[in-house]
């Protein structure tokens, strides 16, 4: 059903429209007025319940504040030790120290400008700075001496001294300096800056939860089972609430803390669990025979082994593809691993059993790359299949930038069948030529596609099956009943979506007799309109009868599947107390929740039920209801027992049954049986039907029904950038992950050193000496062009300078983003066949050039990249036997920074916004972490983690993808051990219980239901 909520209450909010009299929006609680409470509404607290779950960010703590003395220890050794200290690592995230503040300075720099110098004491000692850049007049009027301060910042230890600058700031004024004198722990707020231009404070924040907390906390539903709060002796949530806003003791804390890192990492696997059942479930995949001769030439062909993690990784592969579930698996490999032979060899035991495979590439280089590997592979093949009386493999690429006839051609093969691998970029999806029995689709690179591509993939290759359920080349076979999940939701409007995404249908396979839909058209007497109560309102926790009408005779299933909805919306969207579903319309008693009004609760039932039956018929967008419906509110005991009366009888007036106990869909609960009996001359109601009030289910017969399946693509999607483990089980957790964890034999690892600029004439007599061996070198450039803005060099301009100022005897080539799609493809062609001896580049090659021959990669500016980008860069070397080496150029001062016992050099000087104000401390120190770490392994996987930790997951996986999710309290980079009992506890439980209709998992449905409102379409995809 439709869970939209009613329009949210904002500050102007008058009293006489809000949602009910004990409900006030927040700006009606003493101290906070008009402009505070639209302070508050930004941020999300728009009702005094949404204080009580705005949750302290960190909190001020002396158990846990380091002193000063302590903080510039751990600077000093932190210098000392390498990339992968944890130390090192930690000293990059924000770090809280509480002390009072000495005096207020300011120094002049530059032409006339000054900054202002806050001096910290805590008494331990050791002394601090806080520097302010910008507003010195401003922040020496704020700051006075033996002021006690809480700052929280990422420090820098540089002249002898703690500096942190421009950190955030709060006062602790006298009475919490007495609370944290006495050892208790004070929450931290966020505070947003109009939060603080409308004068709330820290002192305030903590004031408003105080005042709200009594009384919301009590309305607090629990979110996790008994079961689990037993497993893990977790606190229940109202205790789980109090102690984090204001704790008794770190001990209270931490378990409260870890039970809601527990439950939003839970909840967050719940719906990875249901995605990956439902990939099983929902669709069925054209299988794969075991045995493919033309796989075991390619590999009796093949000048080398494959490694054991191949082997693992392929057998892996094949037992997916073997059968009629649908494939969903992560193949990760480093650069170079040999993922792609692996691909190749899962393609042809697809086409061995007669079907069709596609290869995505997100360049047209990877693309060219791909097609030129596969059709080298398969020319070789070919002779062995002709003798067999096979017909030759066909490779076709299918790229953005052909001409119009050539790719007509090309969509002719595809479309007969004629080809058999399709290596191609997105025009694999967005062009018109139409695939035959594409059953495998390989996706490389598979974070540059968003889920929308990889549908429309998929959808083409569901669509050249004819939708028909016969498979080329194999028998038919038949799959069990299966549980099905659905999540989507019916539009509202052409341009807007439902919000509701979980609703679970019981499924089971379908009656042949039930197959096709009654075409009986209810005659026009019986559709008359019937008058609305009037006056007609919504009240909260008010009980309705309703009645609605179909506008044709409902089958069986029909009816069984508008049953099983309504059942599924019980204690969560609604109270039910009775349902009887009729083959032309419905009657139901139900109790309104406050949050969902009657008109948005019949929009759900009628608009989800319509859209499940559209579904089962594979249509779209059929009216099944009439627009007109009954609804009268219930006043009394009496009139509940009259309706619940006529309800039962409904059926058995109609003929449908003899007693009403024998009709599947009827479901009444609450009902005196002795009462019900004598009025009705019926045997009194089964005690299973009073039990099913607990569950929310029906304990009456019902007949399940499985909608038809969809025949799917085994999808195998593949990544050279290594992803961190628990990075892995939260964005890809729905996936099967393979790992190809071992380099082939003969590579020998790459040789990494840092390089500095008045070094680089023995780089480049070094890159020369390689030459004269026969080798390649790539030279890659931040930039394409000189910028004025940017401080960084540009490939087209030391391209010249390199070909005639250091270069001149050699050839170079130039490849950049901004040449046309054949230029490119010329210059990289022109590298590998050696016409080049360099190639000096930007980014463009961190994919989609394979030169064994290439084995010096210099990148300039090192410090400007990522990590994951020198790692693709680095990996574009080292593909022959010979060694090979990375060269990491950066500027002279790093020097002092690498390796050395002390950092020379404190924050830089210059105003927000300048270029030195860019390259100040926290960026610093990340760029010597990337540069070491590079330089100290070559471990994708060990590198990954270094930049989980960096970046966090949003930067790590980048903007486009979207599926990185936010938690509140549990952390990507260090709740490793939380992540994997969460993952599997709830795999467990959805394979125990798919549908979550046990009663003990009551909880964990409801919660569940409402976390997922919103509509996660496209689930089923990978």
């Amino acid at each position: 059903m439709n869970t939209t909520p009613s329009e949210p209450l904002t500050p102007e909010t008058p009293v006489a429209q809000k949602k009910s009299p004990e409900i006030s929006p927040i700006q009606y609680m003493r101290g906070i007025g008009p402009r505070r409470a639209e302070a508050l509404a930004q941020a999300g607290i728009l009702l005094p319940a949404d204080a009580l779950k705005y949750y302290p960010r960190s909190y001020i703590d002396r158990a846990t504040v380091p002193s000063l003395r302590d903080l510039r220890t751990a600077l000093l050794n932190a210098q000392q030790q390498d990339a992968f200290s944890d130390q090192s690592i930690q000293l990059q995230n924000e770090i809280t120290i509480v002390a009072f503040v000495r005096a207020v300075r300011d120094r002049t720099f530059g032409k006339n400008r000054t900054m202002v110098v806050v001096e910290l004491d805590d008494n331990s000692g050791v002394m601090a700075e806080i520097v302010f850049w910008n507003q010195a007049e401003y922040f020496k009027r704020i700051y006075e001496p033996d002021q006690m301060l809480a700052v929280s910042g990422v420090p820098e230890y540089a002249y002898g001294k703690i500096q942190f600058a421009h950190p955030e700031i709060n006062k602790i004024d006298p009475d919490d300096a007495e609370l944290f004198s006495e050892g208790r722990i004070l929450p931290k707020y966020r505070l947003t800056q109009k939060m603080r231009e409308a004068g709330l404070t820290m002192r305030v924040m903590r004031n408003v939860v105080a005042s709200v907390i009594e009384q919301e906390i009590p309305n607090l539903q629990e979110t996790l089972s008994e079961e689990l709060l037993a497993k893990y002796d977790f606190p229940p949530l109202q205790q789980a609430a109090r102690q984090l806003h204001f704790p008794d003791s770190h001990e209270e804390l931490a378990k409260a803390r870890e039970r809601m890192k527990y439950e939003e990492l839970f909840y967050f696997e719940m719906l990875l669990a249901m995605r990956h059942r439902g990939t099983k479930t929902l669709d069925t995949a054209p299988p794969v025979q075991e045995k493919s001769p033309t796989a075991r030439a390619m590999l009796e062909q093949l000048p080398f082994d494959l490694t054991k993690a191949q082997k693992r990784v392929l057998r892996e592969i094949m037992n997916d593809m073997h059968r009629t579930e649908p494939m969903n698996r992560l193949l990760q490999g480093d650069v170079g691993s040999g993922k792609t032979v692996v691909a190749l060899l899962s393609m042809l035991a697809a086409i061995d059993s007669g079907y069709q495979c596609a290869l995505m590439a997100p360049t047209e280089i990877l693309a060219e790359q791909h097609y030129n590997t596969i059709a080298d592979y398969c020319a070789k093949l070919n002779d062995v299949r002709v003798a067999a009386n096979q017909a030759p493999i066909s490779v076709v690429q299918l790229v953005g930038g052909q001409k119009k006839k050539h790719r007509a051609t090309i969509g002719e093969q595809i479309s007969s069948g004629a080809a058999h691998i399709v290596v191609g970029t997105h025009a694999l999806f967005q062009s018109a030529a139409e695939y035959k029995n594409l059953a495998f689709v390989v996706i490389d690179e598979q974070h540059r596609f968003g889920v929308l591509q990889r549908s429309a993939l998929k959808n083409k290759a569901t669509a050249s099956f004819g939708g028909g359920n016969a498979f080329v080349g194999m028998p038919e076979t038949s799959s069990a009943s299966v549980a099905q999940t659905l999540l989507s939701a019916p539009q509202d409007a052409p341009s807007k979506q439902s919000s509701l995404v979980a609703q679970t249908l019981l499924s089971a396979p379908q009656d042949a007799t039930e197959q096709s839909r009654s075409q009986t058209v209810v005659s026009s007497s019986e559709l008359q309109q019937t008058r609305r109560n009037l006056p007609h309102w919504s009240i909260d926790g008010a009980t309705y009868f309703v009645t609605f009408r179909a506008r044709a005779v409902l089958s069986s299933i029909e009816q069984q599947i508008v049953f099983q909805h309504i059942i599924e919306g019980n204690t969560i969207f609604y109270h039910l107390d009775a349902c009887v579903v009729m083959p032309d319309h419905v009657h139901l008693v139900l109790r309104l929740l406050p949050e969902y009004p009657l008109s948005q609760t019949m929009q759900g039932i009628k608009g989800i039920s319509a859209q499940k039956i559209n579904q089962y018929h594979q249509t779209v967008g059929t009216h099944i209801w009439q627009v007109e419906s009954f609804d009268h509110i219930i006043c009394n005991q009496e009139e509940q027992d009259e309706k619940f009366i006529y309800i039962c009888n409904n059926p058995v007036k109609a003929g449908l049954v003899e007693n009403m106990k024998d009709y599947p869909f009827l479901w009444v609960v609450g009902v005196d049986s002795q009462v019900q009996a004598a009025q009705t001359g019926m045997s009194a109601l089964p005690m299973e039907v009073a039990q099913a009030a607990q569950t929310g289910m029906s304990a009456l017969p019902m007949k399940e029904v499985q909608p038809p399946k969809e025949i799917a693509p085994h999808v195998l999607v593949m990544s050279a950038t290594p992803i961190p483990r628990t990075l892995s089980m939260t964005l890809y957790g729905d996936l099967d992950i393979s790992i190809i964890d071992e380099l082939p034999k003969n590579r020998k690892p790459i040789k990494t050193r840092v390089v500095f600029e008045s070094k680089m004439p023995l780089v480049w007599n070094f890159i020369k000496e390689q030459v004269e061996k026969g080798r390649q070198a790539y030279i890659v450039y931040p930039l394409v062009e000189k910028s004025e803005k940017v401080e960084a060099k540009s490939a087209v301009e030391h391209y010249e300078y390199l070909q005639h100022e250091v270069f001149p005897d050699l050839k170079l080539g130039l490849l950049h983003g901004q040449m046309f799609w054949y230029e490119k493809e010329d210059a990289m062609k022109a590298f590998k066949n050696k016409e080049f001896h360099i190639l000096v580049a930007t980014t463009v090659v961190e994919v989609g050039i394979d030169v064994p021959n290439a084995s010096v990669m210099l990148i300039e500016n090192a410090e400007r990249f990522g990590l994951s980008q020198l790692h693709q860069l680095r990996g574009r070397v080292g593909r022959g036997a010979e060694q090979s080496f990375c060269l990491l150029a950066t500027k002279d001062h790093f020097k002092f920074h690498l390796g050395k016992r002390e950092t020379k050099g404190g924050a830089k000087a210059g105003a927000k916004g300048s270029t030195k104000a860019e390259n100040d401390a926290n960026e610093r120190k990340s760029c010597i972490i990337r540069l070491k770490t590079m330089q100290e392994t070559t471990d994708g996987f060990k590198i990954a983690e270094v930049d989980l930790t960096l970046r966090g997951p949003g930067d790590f996986m980048g903007t486009r993808q979207s599926g990185v999710p936010e938690f509140a309290f549990a952390d990507l980079t260090s709740d490793g051990d939380v992540i994997s009992i969460a993952r599997n506890d709830a795999f467990a439980l959805v394979a125990a219980d798919p549908h979550l209709l046990n009663p003990v998992n009551a909880t964990i449905r409801r919660e569940f239901m409402r976390q997922h409102q919103k509509d996660y379409t496209l689930l089923d995809v990978a």
